[in-house]
């Protein structure tokens, strides 16, 4: 998932494509051992070798795509059964059809060597040593039984940590999944307010909670949900279903909401980015345990204040880890939410010292002067 130079995007066997949009013919569908295609983000496609290209950041996690037009009908996804997005579409990121024996080889060789001394960040090379691999899956019939199929050759080519990102039905369908090799199961939840819930995702967003609770009760630690801000949530609702997600042991992941042509809220604007700014260092502080729920100060809906003194605040925020991608552990999905030279709602790399004080800067919740002389001191 990241930006890519489209110019410079060739198949391995130097076949020209001009656009990474029309990859749909990269590759045949993959192989009959599963029901459905099975896609890679462009990224990742470099990464392995798949591709050639250059990119600004590199995944860290290989990423996968399983299946198309979900049953579903969320409201903001490329995917939803109401969607008219290209097929080859999640979020802002191109997925082009990979065959699985090449993927499968590609994994084995990327998971087996060190990166090559001398390869830069924007080069694709088939040797990078990636970390995890997700699946991001649709939910329809077939994709429970192709999930089952697909773990395990992942795990056998691989030998690293698998997630999937998947909607089951029931905790026997978990059950299955984590039987199949499945080392974190994410689930997302998406909307942080019940009426909003409703509206972009349909059904009870007390069910699904409940469901997701329920999971993280059974299975402790391995599972995690997403959280889309900019749906029109307050940053009170985020803040408070972030802080019952982490009570239940569960691992968040924030996304910054993308419209997307084709999808139902193709014309919602993405979050402000002091809205996006205060619901990360919520969930940073919270996670950190500097501060519960109990600690925000909110007004109309927005964060005011925490009860933190600034200067450990501040020293706290310093690293810029709260201002990276959130979730899973090696999750860096770059530009998923992101245009390149547009506003960095998550970074895909650690942030320079600069890139620091303007993040916390965009919070508003301290001076930048005093965020320069906790950082910087007198430079």
């Amino acid at each position: 998932m990241s930006r890519v130079y489209m110019d410079e995007v060739r198949m391995v066997s130097d076949a020209p494509t001009s656009d990474v949009q029309t990859s749909e013919r990269l590759h045949p569908p993959a192989s009959g051992r599963l029901r459905q295609q099975l896609r890679a983000s462009t990224g990742t496609c470099i990464a392995l070798g798949l591709l050639k290209g250059r990119c600004d950041d590199l995944p860290t996690t290989a990423y996968l795509l399983l299946g198309e037009r979900c049953s579903n009908a969320c409201a903001f996804c490329a995917q939803s059964s109401q969607s008219c997005a290209e097929a080859g579409m999640l979020s802002r990121v191109s997925w082009p059809v990979v065959d699985l024996s090449e993927l499968l080889e590609g994994l084995r060789l990327a998971t087996s060597r060190p990166q090559s001394s001398g390869v830069t960040r924007q080069e694709g090379i088939g040797g990078l040593k990636l970390q995890r691999i997700c699946i991001q899956a649709t939910d329809r019939a077939e994709t429970l039984l192709d999930l089952l199929t697909l773990v395990p050759l992942l795990k056998q080519a691989a030998g690293i940590p698998v997630s999937v990102s998947f909607r089951p039905h029931s905790l026997k369908d978990i059950a299955k999944l984590f039987d199949a090799g499945v080392d974190r199961l994410g689930i997302a939840i998406d909307a942080a307010d019940p009426e909003i819930y409703a509206q972009v995702k349909g059904g009870r967003f007390e069910s699904a909670k409940a469901f997701l609770f329920s999971a993280a009760s059974m299975y402790g630690g391995k599972i995690s949900t997403h959280i889309i801000v900019g749906l029109g949530e307050t940053e009170e609702s985020a803040v408070r279903l972030i802080a019952e997600c982490l009570g239940m042991g569960l691992t968040v992941g924030l996304f910054a909401f993308t419209p997307v042509k084709g999808t139902a809220l193709e014309s919602h604007r993405p979050p402000e980015i002091g809205h996006y700014r205060r619901v990360q260092t919520a969930l940073y502080l919270l996670k950190l345990g500097m501060v519960s729920v109990d600690g925000f100060c909110f007004r109309d809906g927005m964060i005011c204040s925490i009860d933190v003194p600034e200067s450990r605040a501040i020293k706290a925020l310093s690293s810029g880890e709260a201002f990276e991608t959130s979730g899973c552990e090696f999750c860096n999905r770059p530009y998923y939410n992101e245009r390149p030279g547009s506003v960095m709602y998550n970074y895909p790399r650690p942030l320079t010292k600069d890139e620091v004080v303007q993040a916390i800067a965009d919070t508003r919740l301290w001076s930048k002067e005093a965020v320069r002389h906790e950082l910087l001191g007198s430079q």
